[in-house]
């Protein structure tokens, strides 16, 4: 008899983590209910598959992304970082001048 136990999903010893396709679903479940809403008016052209071709893009573009290596990452976040602080040094001077 094989049993399951969910009740230390997030086990620290084990370093147990929720599966990614899990993951990727309650994300995707997330974004459809936080973009995709009812119209009131019926627009004379609506875009085809809604949802299902969007969040079939979306399974595509993040398994993508899971794909690419760390440094990637890694660069990303670097090129993040340096337009926040850019981005921040630029609001400081516009309250500066005013």
């Amino acid at each position: 008899m094989h049993t399951h136990s969910y009740t230390k999903v997030f086990d620290p010893e084990n370093d147990c983590l929720p599966p990614p396709d899990d993951i990727i679903l309650v994300l995707t479940d997330f974004a459809l209910k936080l973009f995709v809403f009812e119209r009131r008016k019926k627009l004379s052209f609506m875009a085809p598959g809604v949802p299902f071709l969007p969040s079939l893009a979306m399974f595509f573009n993040i398994y993508l992304m899971l794909k690419l290596p760390g440094l990637t990452w890694a660069r990303l976040g670097i090129w993040i970082c340096i337009g926040e602080y850019n981005l921040g040094r630029k609001v400081l001077r516009r309250i500066a001048e005013t």
